[in-house]
């Protein structure tokens, strides 16, 4: 299949006509990438015994990597900085990035079990975190 695309963004009308024209007894489908890196992945995972935890598409954040980008830019623009240009938000956000400890990391990651109990607790709703 080809992607159609506008300005890089995949158009989903299209996706969606040509999706149902390949495959018209199926009304949702999930499509994942069953790529040599993917399938290495999941091999490698199941045989360290890590299972893959699977979120659904609309569910809260639980990416601790979306965390650290709000670490971050708390940081940045604390007390309202602005900056002039994108090459000097860049180099804050570099300067920042490299002021992250270990710790601040491994608390992101260990708070994880807490925020996965809630989002059962709040049956998929928003979360404390």
């Amino acid at each position: 299949m080809t992607w159609k695309s506008r300005f890089g963004m995949l158009d989903t009308r299209f996706f969606n006509s040509a999706a149902v024209t390949k495959f018209h007894s199926i009304r949702r489908a999930s499509f994942r990438s069953w790529t040599l890196a993917y399938i290495s992945t999941q091999n490698w995972l199941a045989a360290k015994g890590i299972k893959d935890l699977q979120w659904p598409a609309c569910s809260p954040d639980l990416n601790p990597v979306e965390n650290v980008w709000g670490l971050l830019v708390r940081r940045v623009y604390r007390h309202g900085k602005q900056y002039a240009s994108v090459q000097d938000l860049k180099d804050a956000l570099l300067i920042e990035w490299n002021l992250v400890t270990a710790a601040e990391l491994k608390n992101l990651v260990s708070s994880m079990p807490k925020r996965l109990f809630q989002v059962i607790q709040k049956n998929g709703g928003e979360t404390s975190y």
